[in-house]
């Protein structure tokens, strides 16, 4: 039996939905893991345990925008070429730092990335950590 090929909207929908799901099990994941170890349960703390996981959260695509306009190119240009170094035939897969920055640009423009859901995902955590904080304050 021939495996089922996806149409390209299909795998549009399936990297959107990954990417939904990885933002919001990353966000429990780090709120849990905030709010569980620091030991404080009351309103600010809560508060507090959003603020933290929403930025982490909104820092994935931060970095990741960075990663795209190709400022570590040569850094990983250099790592590839070490690794190259230790093989037995001596072939080198780009010739030069610039064909290396060409090939890789020309890769991300054909991946656009699905930064939204982290985006969103991370701005409701921080903007009910903000709520709660400023709820927390106001009881006092």
């Amino acid at each position: 039996m021939p495996p089922i090929m996806l149409s390209p909207m299909d795998e549009e929908k399936k990297k959107l939905l990954v990417n939904w799901l990885a933002s919001s099990i990353l966000l429990v994941a780090i709120f849990l893991l905030y709010f569980l170890l620091r030991k404080d349960y009351s309103l600010r703390g809560t508060g507090d345990s959003f603020l933290v996981a929403g930025a982490i959260v909104l820092a994935f695509p931060i970095l990741g925008l960075i990663g795209r306009t190709g400022l570590f190119d040569i850094f990983s240009y250099s790592f590839l070429r070490l690794g190259e170094s230790f093989r037995r035939e001596n072939t080198k897969r780009f010739e030069t730092a610039y064909d290396y920055k060409n090939y890789k640009k020309e890769k991300r423009s054909e991946r656009p990335p699905f930064y939204l859901p982290y985006f969103i995902i991370g701005g409701v955590a921080i903007a009910i950590g903000i709520v709660l904080s400023l709820v927390s304050d106001s009881a006092h």
